[in-house]
């Protein structure tokens, strides 16, 4: 079983007129490592391997140094080319400059030397953090003021046995970025720093991920743009006019225009197969150049696949997929054979009810794909948060555990790679916590045989809370099996929120228990109570609300929702009143006055008081979630108040209350899709639920009498 570092026993090394040499084996490294570090946008890592390895291991040495001045500033720290005769010496070494291998090991050699062995080049990276880490170093969020520095100390903490870290995912770890604006450097070295390898980057970041080693995929829904039936051909067709078998059979057995991609596209069109593949070769040639893996989804339209003879006959609709992918994997083999590709590009899959591939294939794989190491990403949507996956007596769960369990059983085997919704869009900036809930998910997928992990999608800022869901997600993707999480929970409280650290606990509690049924409540399937009001005209209703079997009826909905209120309404409380306290605290410890003359001086001159912003973050977050529940709360009971004829204008006027109260209030960052770009929304937009309160409005307005 693949193991992350256990809490190692240690040694000291004094620093008090000590030398630390940091060993690099190149000519030159005591003058040049700090321009080797940043040579990558210089350096091509695919046909430059020296001097890729070179890069990476001085970017690992300049960050050694730098955090090791920061944390024992009477340290001297140097570069060098061998083991210096005296004093300390950190070697950096890569064991395959090829390999994709982020494992490291730390090994003591002798007293006074220790060895950063990477497998590959990432895991060099990943060695020098964890030596950091060591130290005392902590990244919780990205940026500077996501930084826990350790405290002062006049020695540096060795391991005095080999530490050995292998990833318990061997398909790689990370997330999955929507849109270009979430690039941010920030993250990308949050990422490094915590263990994942791999990137959903875009342009702005590729070198940088490049040089600490990471695997970079780009895609997604891909082909909804490529095979829009409104396309233009080369000559001046449309897409649709040109060719209408490619687009799939409806059940109905008649291809309609309009309709053209609510259902899958044909997967046995064998020009079809050359015309996207032609369409995947120009990107990866082009803005994909940098790119090691795609994200390869059909259309993401609920709807059903193809129904024509050809495609019924390859099997299931993850056949079907299967197949289309079998060609295409052929068409890029020949691509790079021919020498019009000009590196190897592993496909990734989704298994997922919007491209109607959530169960596994009803007939074998095909061999060149399980061959290849094709990645199949496994996106249940739909799961409930309350439970486990495997949780047996959840029977939204039970579907889609055996769902997972179709696809990981599927021989010849592919490389699954389990995909969560920490924060799908239908959830985002919500108070969300997945602490129990993760703690036995992992362990349970690597006992089905799930290969990698990622999530959708994770925030760039204003994390709040959620600070411990990426970073328990960091940990448990990379050893599920972690047996200190107790541990470094406390720890985690204790950093971030100091002498609020028990308090904050609570708060956490209170706001994981009030979102436990947060798929119930938002989700995006047709039961939840979010799409039941977007598709509310806002007239009485005749018929009862078809909800999610774990609310029986919307009166039970409506008494979890109010419970919920309470229970975010005592969170809030207590993360206001630890506010008051360290606001007092804060003002003992202000910075003398002065102005900052650039951003990095700003940055500085701000990084004091640094637990009353996290509480703040925390309170905005809560603020958001508390308003957001009790809207969509009383809006369920202002319909059901309708439906049966009840009284309702008290409802109405506290959904007018909050609703007002969430308009003036700002979320700032919202990316657009699909390029490059920034919106402001209010809060009310961002719960989705503005234009049914305007149809109720409506409603009420033709209405002059409205129950």
């Amino acid at each position: 079983m693949p193991n992350a570092p256990q809490p190692p026993a240690t040694g000291t090394w004094p620093v008090a007129g000590q030398r630390l040499a940091i060993v690099l084996p190149y000519a030159g490294a005591r003058r040049f490592t700090p321009v080797w570090a940043a040579a990558e946008s210089r350096v091509d890592f695919r046909r430059q391997p020296r001097a890729a390895v070179r890069c990476t291991l001085a970017f690992a040495a300049v960050e050694l140094e730098r955090f090791l001045k920061r944390a024992l500033p009477d340290l001297e720290v140097v570069f060098a080319q061998r083991p210096p005769r005296t004093g300390h010496a950190l070697i950096l070494e890569v064991n395959d400059p090829a390999s994709r291998d982020s494992g490291f090991e730390l090994i003591p050699d002798g007293a006074h030397r220790l060895r950063i062995r990477g497998h590959g080049r990432t895991g060099v990276i990943f060695g020098a953090y964890e030596f950091l880490k060591l130290q005392g170093w902590r990244w919780y969020a990205p940026g500077p003021q996501g930084e826990i520095a350790p405290e002062s100390c006049d020695s540096l903490r060795v391991p005095s046995a080999p530490i050995t870290e292998r990833p318990a995912f061997d398909g790689g770890n990370g997330f999955d970025l929507e849109c270009y604006s979430q690039e941010s450097v920030d993250l990308l070295m949050w990422s490094a720093r915590n263990g994942f390898d791999i990137w959903a980057g875009r342009a702005g970041t590729f070198s940088l991920a490049n040089k600490l080693g990471m695997t970079i995929k780009l895609g997604g829904h891909i082909f909804e743009s490529i095979l829009h039936p409104e396309a233009v051909l080369a000559d001046g067709r449309k897409l649709w006019d040109a060719q209408p078998e490619w687009f799939g059979l409806p059940a109905d057995g008649v291809r309609k225009r309009e309709l053209a991609q609510t259902t899958q596209f044909c997967a046995s069109q064998p020009a079809l197969v050359e015309f996207l593949g032609n369409a995947l070769l120009k990107r990866l040639r082009g803005d994909w150049v940098i790119a090691d893996r795609v994200d390869m989804w059909g259309f993401d339209t609920w709807g059903q696949m193809c129904q024509c003879e050809a495609c019924r006959a390859i099997g299931n609709a993850s056949d079907q997929m299967l197949h289309f992918a079998s060609q295409m994997r052929g068409f890029l083999d020949r691509a790079e054979a021919a020498k019009k590709l000009d590196r190897h590009v592993t496909l990734i899959l989704c298994a997922y009810e919007g491209t109607a591939s959530l169960e596994g294939p009803s007939r074998p794989v095909p061999e060149n794909l399980a061959a290849d190491g094709t990645l199949v990403t496994f996106y249940p949507i739909n799961r409930c948060y309350r439970h486990a996956l495997n949780d047996p007596d959840c029977a939204t769960n039970r579907r889609y555990w055996a769902a997972l369990n179709s696809w990981t059983s599927a021989r010849p085997a592919l490389r699954i790679v389990e995909g969560e919704y920490y924060n799908v869009s239908k959830y985002e900036d919500l108070p969300l916590l997945f602490s129990d809930v993760m703690r036995k998910d992992w362990p349970a997928f690597a006992a089905a045989g799930v290969r990698g992990a990622t999530y959708m999608h994770i925030p760039s800022v204003h994390w709040g809370m959620r600070t411990l869901t990426q970073n328990l997600y960091a940990k448990l993707t990379r050893n599920p099996h972690d047996a200190d999480i107790d541990e470094w929970t406390a720890e985690y409280f204790a950093k971030w929120y100091g002498r609020h650290a028990k308090t904050m606990r609570q708060v956490y509690a209170l706001a994981e228990d009030a979102g436990g049924f947060c798929a119930q409540w938002r989700a995006w399937g047709i039961w939840s109570v979010l799409h039941n009001m977007l598709v509310w005209d806002g007239t009485p209703a005749e018929k009862p609300l078809s909800l999610h079997e774990h609310f029986a009826d919307a009166a039970v909905a409506i008494a979890e929702g109010r419970r919920c209120v309470v229970l975010l309404e005592e969170a809030l409380s207590l993360v206001n009143e630890a506010r008051k306290s360290e606001a007092v605290l804060a003002s003992k410890e202000a910075p003398p006055p002065g102005a900052a003359v650039n951003p990095i001086e700003q940055l500085r001159l701000q990084s004091g008081a640094q637990v009353a912003r996290r509480l703040a973050e925390d309170s905005r977050l809560l603020r958001y979630g508390l308003d957001a529940m009790r809207l969509l709360t009383d809006l369920l009971a202002y319909h059901e108040a309708l439906r049966l004829g009840e009284p309702a204008d008290a409802l109405w006027s506290s959904i007018e209350a909050t609703a007002e109260a969430l308009e003036n209030q700002m979320i700032p960052i919202n990316v657009k899709h699909p390029g490059p770009g920034l919106l402001s929304r209010d809060c009310l937009e961002r719960t989705q639920l503005g234009a049914t309160i305007s149809r109720c409005r409506a409603w009420r307005l033709r209405n002059t009498n409205p129950v």
